[in-house]
């Protein structure tokens, strides 16, 4: 019957079972479900699997970040005293800013460098849990290591920043003191 709508599930279960029985009751199916549910439990181990590696994939970015962050903190503040020397000798503001970042830009750019290759040899043991994605998609090994180049350059942006702002006479004012107490 053209418009008519389609029988219900326990309608469409009733007559299944009144064909089959008489056949044979071996030949009943146990447990009935829809095809999408079927679907939706066989996929749902490797969905939790693809999403513990996002997960973790998203914390490494940011123990990254941090770890990015704290060590050219460290190294702005060895420097204190160099940035200030250049900071008296004209350097403007830009130049000294440009100068951290690159330092922090520098040791990703290596990461991704080593890492890009690295995770070219060993994405064929991850194929199994991709869907629709080839091991060596050429998208995410574009995008892998422009994400982690745009983290450290936030990452080091902060650090440039307050290196920046460094006063020439408070950057020097303890070797100033030091020099006029031995005399």
């Amino acid at each position: 019957m053209p418009g008519a709508s389609p029988p219900s599930w326990p309608e469409t279960q009733h007559r299944y079972e009144a064909i089959v029985l008489p056949i044979g009751a071996g030949l009943l199916a146990r447990s009935y479900a829809a095809l999408q549910d079927i679907v939706t439990r066989a996929s749902a181990q490797l969905s939790f699997a693809a999403l513990l590696i996002a997960f973790a994939a998203l914390i490494s970015l940011l123990l990254g970040a941090i770890g990015v962050y704290g060590v050219v903190s460290y190294v702005v503040g060895q420097r204190t005293r160099e940035i200030g020397v250049r900071m008296a000798l004209g350097a403007n503001r830009g130049s000294v800013s440009r100068l951290v970042l690159a330092r922090g830009l520098g040791t990703a750019a290596l990461g991704a460098a080593v890492g890009v290759p690295t995770a070219l040899g060993l994405a064929r043991l991850l194929g199994s849990l991709l869907f629709n994605v080839t091991p060596n998609d050429p998208a995410t090994f574009i995008a892998g290591p422009i994400t982690v180049l745009a983290v450290a350059a936030a990452a080091s942006w902060i650090p440039a920043r307050r290196a920046s702002r460094i006063s020439p006479m408070h950057a020097l004012g303890g070797e100033a003191r030091r020099v006029w107490r031995d005399r």
